[in-house]
């Protein structure tokens, strides 16, 4: 007997395992059914509660420094022949995405482009003394492309004017941080602040102030005598300008010296200088007739021979102030 239905009904199961429906009258008792006490009840199955899906998304840490330097520089070879490379450095956090343009005697083109990436330096080409005499200008556009974090940045553009004579100029080449020769840098942007080694002539001028006594201020100095201004002296030698001459043509060296007049000369007139001398030698007179043409219908002023005792016939001297 399996169950006993509410319409008096009893479920027999036979030896087959089927059940069938049987009133109670017609069922005849074999065997009392045994009653087990203590009957342990099956464990409920326990559900466990799925877990959540989880994903660790590793934030990535915002860069210590997110300033930027960003340069172009002029290295030159020790080849014997003047030859000069040009190098974009990327002192920063960022990808940078850039377009180089040149401007020179056939007008303005693109000199080189790519992606250079963060803290590297990129070699974009090279220069002969030709090249650099026509070139006038450099054309700098720029995508800065950061990680997660970082400052966003507008897309950047700047003009590099330049001069041929800054080229040839020795102190114009200094030590830098980025190569192990001399270089001609200049900062599309800096918020560095100093390289090291202009921290290292900063340290040093101070260092030297702090050394040195500092004497009681003279009061009855303001009543001295205003001292003369003395005659400032320029020497037009190529030699003098210059330390190597090979590879330049006569042309060229006089168009060097004729630069290199005009800059002393304004210099001069700018710090309020009474007199100036150019000692230019003697030679076929080209030199000293080219800047006593420039000095008569440019700037207007009056010269004559300086002193033959102290130059000998090889210099001109030109009155600044009347």
């Amino acid at each position: 007997v399996k169950s006993v239905g509410k319409d008096g009904m009893i479920m027999v199961v036979t030896e087959n395992g089927f059940e069938y429906p049987m009133p109670a009258d017609q069922l005849v008792l074999i065997n009392k059914a045994t009653i087990i006490e203590n009957i342990l009840e099956a464990p409920k199955p326990q559900i466990k509660e799925k877990p959540k899906h989880q994903k660790h998304l590793e934030k990535p840490e915002k860069p210590k420094d997110d300033r930027v330097r960003f340069s172009m520089a002029f290295t030159q070879e020790n080849t014997g022949v003047a030859m000069f490379n040009l190098h974009i450095i990327n002192d920063s956090e960022y990808d940078i995405m850039y377009q180089v343009l040149k401007q020179d005697d056939l007008g303005l083109r693109t000199l080189s482009y790519g992606n250079i990436e963060a803290g590297y330096i990129d070699d974009l080409n090279s220069f002969t003394r030709d090249d650099i005499n026509n070139l006038k200008k450099l054309q700098v556009q720029a995508l800065f492309i950061g990680s997660f974090g970082m400052k966003q940045r507008k897309a950047f553009e700047k003009t590099i004017k330049l001069e041929p004579s800054m080229f040839f100029v020795n102190e114009n080449f200094v030590e830098n941080d980025y190569f192990e020769e001399l270089a001609l840098i200049f900062d599309l942007i800096n918020e560095h602040g100093f390289d090291a080694a202009s921290m290292k002539k900063l340290e040093d001028l101070q260092e030297m102030l702090a050394n040195k006594e500092t004497p009681e201020p003279d009061k009855s100095s303001r009543y001295k005598a205003r001292k003369q201004p003395e005659t400032i002296e320029v020497d037009l030698h190529i030699n003098s300008l210059v330390d190597n001459v090979r590879g330049m043509s006569n042309a060229e060296i006089l168009d060097y010296q004729m630069q290199y007049f005009h800059k002393t000369l304004t210099d001069a007139m700018h710090k309020k200088a009474v007199k100036i001398v150019f000692i230019h030698g003697i030679g076929n007179g080209t030199l000293r007739d080219k800047l006593r043409e420039s000095l008569a219908k440019q700037y207007k002023l009056d010269f004559q021979d300086a002193s033959f005792k102290e130059y000998g016939f090889g210099a001109t001297m030109v009155f600044l102030m009347s």
